[in-house]
Formats: structure tokens, C-alpha cells, sequence
């Protein structure tokens, strides 16, 4: 059993899709890890010669809940550990965090969320630290008896999905373990309306940024539970898979094969039925794999071209958001409400969302892999509250270079120890700016003739040498532009992101146009996703492959510039045109 928060026993419970039962066992506990290093190294000699076996999945959905994990002895020894790696001394987090802990083997754990330094390194550890250990935990056991094939492992609802403390993980600390990294299909079942299809691509490009072979591990061929129209629908299926490899994904995994008859999963996912005949969705999966074959292309080795675009997603940031919004719930932890404000992945995905229904690229790049920067001419900091040194450096490298950089408000506003900063914003060299007033509600922005809604959080700059790019409706400043070097920082009073999440498309966009009026950006050739045309591209030794979709009731043609020389799925190709059938795709293979 595990410890709760509260001191109280934490018994398994009954669910087929985690380990032991509803609640993992403490593998911090280094008994408990021995004995489950000996269980997976038994399992893998077991089925390590079966032919077929193609990679081993070390675990099914490692993710942290509930907020508080375990607080058993040996956690808060291994808490204490942890910190000493990081600190040195007990009188250097002291001095780092304003407290005076006793000993890192007395360390406090926490038991609320508001002190808000314990909670934020605890579930560092915990979300990232520990699940990473666990992870190469069976990664080493499995190794040390089949040493050819990949161990890989699947989030169940990405981290770019998740917004809260109840629910938290660390993708990229995690998957550093193993092989390969996936996750479930998180946007639901469903790929009729425009919001789950972008939805849909975001969580793909999110997972790029994570492991650029990443694996889609659970598509879902519909939602069961005798729920009238749930599954058996071809263009929903048609949709993941085609897109799902348009998007890069190098390996696509169902949930399930055969509906299963137990528990709360019951009729809920498969591609046969629970007394094993088939739905109507394998039809999808056996015209898909024709189309792949008819390419006659092996499409592993093809890699997306880059955006020039890119949301930098930053994990300490996303964790303080969490943090900041769990305080609403006094003196416990208990997981976020439905419709909790979710205020940091609302803004990231918002931002996504713009630009991509206005047919713009756009990527993720983790914070940890800043260096790769440079590729892009615009990036975009959600709510990026946190600022590491070494992101700073290269974002101010970014901007001199003759990036624009557009930041949320809330950039810089707190220090490393989690801490408010007193004055300047911790700006990283890039603008001189105090923090005048910050205050939640909603507040109209002034763009030219229109009015855009910012809700949530707005704050007020005082920015030196700044342009201001728009204002609020009371005149205070709502955007300012200050240059740096060859590029320029633009700092907002609001969340862009945030205006499309809360129901402004239009407006976001407007935002966007306005700060990134001076930068050439290109447009997919072929996709216009407001016209239900998308398209994605693979591209690898002078060869593309062009995925084209129709999500449209009716046929449409498109025309490409570059030198057909196949074309398989569902649509036709006469010369260099297409020709995609209503709700259709195509794998076109392309020269330039």
C-alpha cells in the first residue's frame, strides 16, 4: 500500500488498465523495485524469442496521480535525496527557497499546495524524477535480457492536454528513459468537427517535440458502452491513421483489437466486437494499408519539415500554472473541478489552434531543447512565468539574431524559487519592464476598428523604450514592441492564446497579424483548413509525400506545383492534379 498526504493507507483497487489494481505500488520503495525488476526480467526471458514480438511497452499511462503520490518513509527519504542532488546542502535550499528545514531526511513533505516551493519541487520529483526511474527501472530489467528491441511507453493523456495537479507528468524528463515515447489519442474519438481535427494535430506536433519518432499508442476505434453512434466510423478512423502518419507518427497502435467485457472499459474500444466479428472500422485499416503499400514508399526514415513558427513549451511553467489554480481548493488536495481555468494549456493551445486553421506551420519546442531555436523566425512563451538562465540566454540570442518573440503576460513573473519578483520582470536582458498591476476578469483590448475580449488574467507594463502595438479600452498599454539587436520582443498584457480558447478566433488571429506584421511567414501550399483541405508533409532525400484530406460532403481538386509520381488512398491524380472524393485522403508522392 501506498501512503496518502493525510497519513492514510492507500489500498490497490480493481482496473484493468493500471498496475495492481487502481493505484501503482510505491516503486520507490526499493523493495518494491527489486521485486518488479525480477517480475519483468522473468517475463522478458519468457516471451524474448517469440518471432513476432516487435517491442516491449514498460508502461501503460505513467502518470501522477493523485496530486499527492506517496508520502511513505522511504518517499520522503528519496525526496530528501533528490534535493541533496540538487542543493548540496540543507543551508543552500534554505537560503535558495526562504525557509529553514531541518535536515533533507526531516524534509517536510507537502500538505497543501500553497507554500507553493514544496508542492513545485515534489512534483518534480514526482511527475519527473520518479516516473523516470520507474521507467528505466524496467528498461534495464528488460535489457538485461533482450538487448534488440526497442522498450517504449505511452502517456495517456499527453502533458500538452493535461492542466492539473490531480493529474501531472513530466513527457519529456519521462520518456529520456526509454526508446520511444507516445501517447493516446486525448482530442476524443470523434474527427467530424474542426476543433477535434486541430486538436487532434496538436497533440502530434506536440508529441514531436517530445521524441520526433513518436508513437500514437492507443487509437481508440470508437467509444462504446452501447452508446448510439460511438464507433464504426470510417472517417474517423481514415482520419487518426492518415493523419497520424502525415504528422510523423513512425508506429500506430489500437485499443483495442477486441472489445474487452470487463470493468468500466466494457464494449468500449475494438476492432471487433466483444464476441469477435468485425466492425466496420477495419475496413479503414485494411484500405490504409493498401494505400501505404501502393506508395510504394517505406515511410520510416521521412521526417516533417519545420515550421517557422514555434510555441515554446516550457514544463516548470505549466507546473506553476497548475500550482497557481490548486490553491482555489483550501488546505487539500483533491483533483482540479470541471472547467478549471487550465490557464497555461489554454493559451498554448489556443495559440496552436490560430494558426493553424489559418493555415500557418507551427511547432513545439521543448524549453530543454532551446538550442534548436534558431530554425524559427517567431516564437511564442505561454504564460511563461518561470525563466530558466540558460532559456534566457537564447532567447535573447533569438531576438538579436532577428527573431520576434511574443510573450504572454505573466512572463518572468516569478523568480527560481517560485517567488513573485519585486519590479523589473525577470526579462532576461531582452526589455526593461516593472509590472504595474496585474488583475483577473475579463478587459477589453482596442485593435484598429475592433474590440477583442481578454479574459482571465490581464496585467499592465511599464515597458522603457517600448512601441505600444494596441491598448485597452481605458488606454493602459495592452501590447508593446521593444527591438532588440536584428528582432524585437513584443510583451502582452493578455494571453493570445488564451482569446482563441475562450471563444475569439478571429481576434487571436487579428492579435497575431498585428505582432507578426513585419516577419514573411509561409503558408501550407495546399491546406486550407477553414475549406476542410489539410495537408502534411514527410520529405526525405529529395522525395515528398504529400497527405492531402477532403473533409468536405462533396469532391475536391487540388492542383500541386511539384511532379506527381504516385498517388494512393482514396484520391486520383491526372497529371499534377488530385482528385479527393467527399471525406477522403490521399498519399501523393512528389519531385520537385
Amino acid at each position: 500500500t501506498r501512503i496518502g498526504h493525510k497519513g492514510e493507507l492507500i489500498r490497490g483497487g480493481s482496473h484493468g488498465a493500471f498496475y495492481s489494481g487502481g493505484w501503482i505500488p510505491c516503486f520507490t520503495n526499493p523493495n518494491v523495485a527489486r521485486r518488479a525488476a525480477k517480475f519483468v526480467r522473468t517475463l522478458a526471458a519468457r516471451y524474448k524469442d517469440r518471432r513476432h514480438l516487435v517491442a516491449w511497452h514498460a508502461w501503460n499511462e505513467p502518470r501522477n496521480r493523485p496530486v499527492g503520490e506517496c508520502y511513505c518513509g522511504e518517499c520522503r527519504k528519496a525526496f530528501g535525496e533528490y534535493l541533496r542532488g540538487k542543493f548540496g546542502t540543507i543551508e543552500s535550499l534554505n537560503d535558495f527557497y526562504g525557509v529553514a528545514e531541518e535536515s533533507f531526511e526531516r524534509i517536510a513533505l507537502p500538505a497543501m499546495p500553497h507554500g507553493y516551493w514544496d508542492i513545485y519541487e515534489f512534483k518534480k520529483f514526482k511527475a519527473s524524477a520518479c516516473i523516470h526511474a520507474n521507467l528505466k527501472m524496467v528498461y534495464d530489467a528488460v535489457r538485461s535480457v533482450d538487448a534488440a528491441r526497442p522498450v517504449i511507453a505511452h502517456n495517456g493523456y499527453s502533458t500538452s492536454f493535461m492542466g492539473s495537479l490531480g493529474d501531472c507528468l513530466d513527457d519529456y524528463g519521462a520518456s529520456r528513459a526509454l526508446d520511444g515515447w507516445g501517447t493516446s489519442v486525448c482530442s476524443g474519438s470523434r474527427a467530424r468537427t474542426p476543433r477535434n481535427r486541430m486538436d487532434f494535430n496538436l497533440m502530434c506536433t506536440y508529441l514531436r517535440s517530445i521524441d520526433p519518432n513518436f508513437l500514437i499508442w492507443e487509437i481508440y476505434p470508437g467509444l462504446g458502452m452501447f452508446e448510439a453512434d460511438a464507433y464504426d466510423n470510417n472517417w474517423d478512423m481514415d482520419y487518426k491513421l492518415y493523419t497520424g502518419l502525415g504528422n510523423g507518427a513512425n508506429a500506430l497502435n489500437f485499443w483495442q483489437y477486441r472489445s474487452e467485457r470487463l470493468g468500466m472499459e466494457a464494449d468500449c474500444a475494438g476492432l471487433a466486437r466483444m464476441d469477435g466479428s468485425p466492425r466496420k472500422v477495419l475496413d479503414s485499416l485494411v484500405g490504409f494499408s493498401r494505400a501505404v503499400k501502393d506508395a510504394k514508399v517505406n515511410v520510416l526514415g521521412y521526417a516533417r519539415p519545420p515550421a517557422e513558427v514555434a510555441i515554446v513549451f516550457d514544463f516548470d511553467s505549466h507546473l506553476m500554472s497548475c500550482i497557481e489554480e490548486s490553491c482555489g481548493q483550501l488546505y487539500d488536495f483533491r483533483l482540479a473541478p470541471e472547467g478549471a481555468l487550465a490557464y497555461y494549456g489554454r493559451a498554448h493551445q489556443g495559440f496552436f489552434r490560430t494558426l493553424f486553421a489559418n493555415d500557418i506551420p507551427v511547432d513545439y519546442l521543448q524549453s530543454r531543447r532551446i538550442d534548436d531555436i534558431f530554425r524559427y523566425k517567431v516564437a511564442y512563451l505561454p504564460y511563461h512565468t518561470m525563466l530558466d538562465a540558460k532559456v534566457a540566454g537564447r532567447l535573447r540570442e533569438f531576438v538579436a539574431r532577428g527573431g520576434t518573440l511574443i510573450a504572454d503576460e505573466g512572463f518572468g513573473m516569478r523568480q527560481a524559487n517560485t517567488w513573485m519578483t519585486v519590479g523589473d520582470i525577470a526579462s532576461c536582458g531582452l526589455l526593461k519592464a516593472r509590472l504595474h498591476e496585474r488583475r483577473a476578469g475579463d478587459r477589453k483590448v482596442v485593435l484598429g476598428d475592433r474590440e477583442i475580449l481578454a479574459r482571465d488574467f490581464h496585467s499592465e507594463y511599464d515597458v522603457e523604450g517600448a512601441e505600444t502595438l494596441m491598448s485597452f479600452a481605458d488606454g493602459a498599454p495592452a501590447a508593446q514592441r521593444v527591438a532588440h539587436g536584428r528582432g524585437s520582443v513584443c510583451l502582452l498584457g493578455f494571453s493570445l492564446g488564451n482569446v482563441e480558447a475562450r471563444g475569439d478566433a478571429e481576434g487571436a488571429y487579428a492579435v497575431f497579424s498585428r505582432l507578426a506584421e513585419d516577419v514573411e511567414l509561409g503558408r501550407f501550399a495546399y491546406g486550407r483548413f477553414a475549406d476542410g483541405l489539410e495537408e502534411h508533409r514527410l520529405a526525405k532525400d529529395g522525395e515528398e509525400l504529400v497527405f492531402l484530406s477532403n473533409a468536405n460532403d462533396s469532391a475536391r481538386t487540388v492542383r500541386l506545383s511539384e511532379k506527381v509520381v504516385g498517388c494512393s488512398g482514396g484520391g486520383t491524380a491526372d497529371g499534377n492534379s488530385v482528385r479527393l472524393p467527399p471525406r477522403a485522403f490521399a498519399i501523393v508522392r512528389v519531385v520537385r
